[in-house]
Order: C-alpha cells, then sequence, then structure tokens
C-alpha cells in the first residue's frame, strides 16, 4: 500500500489549542475487474493486492469454484483494472445486484447461493480468541500508520495464517480468499477475524469460504445474526482482551477438550 505512505499535514484541536498534525490518511482506488473482456464491477479498494482481492472477489461471488478456471490476470496498476480470462466462455452471471452499506467492496450480487458442502463446526477457548483478535490488531501495520482501515485474518490452531487489510470491509475477507486460493491453503473449518461491522453478506462470504467461526471488535448487524444462526457459523462481536459478546452458536465458544 505504497500510496498510504504520503504523509499530508492537517490542524488538530487538542487541549484548548491548534497545532499542526501529520498523518497518513488511507488511499482508496476504483478496481474495475473485466472478465472474458466484459466488465464486471467496480469495487472502491485500497491500492494494494489487487490481485488477490480479484481472484477472491471472482470466487466468493460465484463467478469461479477454483483457481484453475482463471487462464490468465493482468492488473493494470496505473488505470486500476483487472483483466481476467477464465478457462470457459460461460460463466454464472450474478443475476441480483446488491449495494449495501458498508464502505468499498459493500456489493455482492445474491444471498441465495450458500455453500452445503462444509463442516460447519469448531470449538475455540474464549481466551484463545481474544488472544488471537489482539494479534491481528498488533499486525495490523497500515491501520496502525493511517488509521480507517479495516483488517481480516484467518487462523488456525497454530495461529494467524493470512492477514490482509483494506479501506472496505468485504475487501478484506476477499483479499484473504485470493490469497488462500494463490497459495492453495484450504480456509475450511478456519477462524475468521475481522475488524469492521459484521453485515449479512460477510456472514454469507464465510459460509462459502467454509469458516466456522467469525468473531469481530466491531458489532454484527440483526440479519448477520438471523444468517449466523441460520448457518451454524458461531458469531462473536465487541471481543476485547478479555470479553466478547456470542451473537450465535455460543456453544462455538468453549474448550474443546
Amino acid at each position: 500500500m505504497s500510496s498510504s505512505i504520503n504523509a499530508r499535514a492537517f490542524c488538530k484541536y487538542r487541549g484548548g489549542k491548534w497545532e499542526v498534525y501529520t498523518v497518513c490518511p488511507p488511499a482508496e482506488i476504483l478496481l474495475t475487474i473485466v472478465v472474458n473482456s466484459k466488465e464486471l464491477i467496480s469495487i472502491v479498494c485500497s491500492p494494494d493486492n489487487m490481485e488477490q482481492l480479484t481472484i477472491g472477489f471472482l470466487y466468493n461471488e460465484g463467478v469461479i469454484t477454483s483457481i484453475d478456471e482463471i487462464k490468465s490476470l493482468e492488473v493494470d496498476t496505473v488505470n486500476c483494472v483487472a483483466c481476467v480470462m477464465l478457462t470457459k466462455e460461460q460463466f454464472p452471471k450474478p443475476h441480483k445486484l446488491i449495494l449495501t452499506p458498508g464502505f468499498g467492496g459493500g456489493i455482492i450480487f445474491s444471498q441465495e447461493k450458500m455453500r452445503k458442502d462444509i463442516e460447519m463446526f469448531l470449538n475455540i477457548h474464549p481466551e484463545r480468541l481474544c488472544f488471537l483478535m489482539e494479534e491481528m490488531k498488533n499486525n495490523a501495520v497500515h491501520y496502525k500508520r493511517s488509521g480507517g482501515i479495516h483488517a481480516s485474518a484467518v487462523c488456525d490452531d497454530q495461529g494467524i495464517v493470512i492477514q490482509a487489510e483494506d479501506v472496505g470491509r468485504h475487501n478484506t475477507m476477499d483479499k484473504v480468499m485470493g490469497e488462500a486460493l494463490m497459495k492453495k491453503i484450504s480456509l475450511q473449518g478456519k477462524l475468521m477475524l475481522t475488524t469492521g461491522r459484521i453485515s449479512s453478506e460477510m456472514i454469507l462470504k464465510a459460509s462459502n469460504m467454509g469458516i466456522p467461526i467469525m468473531a469481530s471488535l466491531s458489532s454484527p448487524t440483526t440479519k448477520a445474526v438471523d444468517l449466523a444462526r441460520k448457518t451454524g457459523i458461531g458469531l462473536a462481536g465487541y471481543v476485547q482482551k478479555d470479553q466478547f459478546i456470542a451473537y450465535a452458536n455460543a456453544d462455538h465458544f468453549k474448550d474443546g477438550d
């Protein structure tokens, strides 16, 4: 995220006085994804890991089912265009475009496609969950530098496996998925952590990624809670050093002994 290191001077009010405050605002671009020479969508995102974002987005939205279906992928970082050629001429067309209230990447095509072939159960000790959340926060380099950045991470029993940052909370999940596909890492049965509010479409992404537990520093929406209960995903919010709220399927958050 090289463009995020461009520091700018602002006026800050503190203790009854104004002072010059230098900070690096988070950068954002509009990435256009072109599939088989046809424009598919444009996404507001951070200007890094655009290849991972593109692959993860296509997978999470059902356009591809495997990275092997991608014949070529070229990212024009100057014009912010990702051109994808698939091994197939025809691919599942998103038939229901939904604009969601999330900032950046808050766009999905349908909430009707959900994986049914995954084992949706995992136990994690509450203290372990809190520890991993702190670890993700400590690893959030760009957030520490500029603020205004979201992070997501997937973890296994050894710790954090993949972590991504972006101005869009949905984009972080797509970046994680993209990197997992590129590295041939299965996310099934792993824990997903995120910094932002969890919406219903993020639960849908988690379900399609094979994620049985999702936890956030913030809160879930009511629709996210309902969908998590329906899919069996353990859902936790306001995760801090020694506390959190289990919004759905609390049996996930216990000692696995």
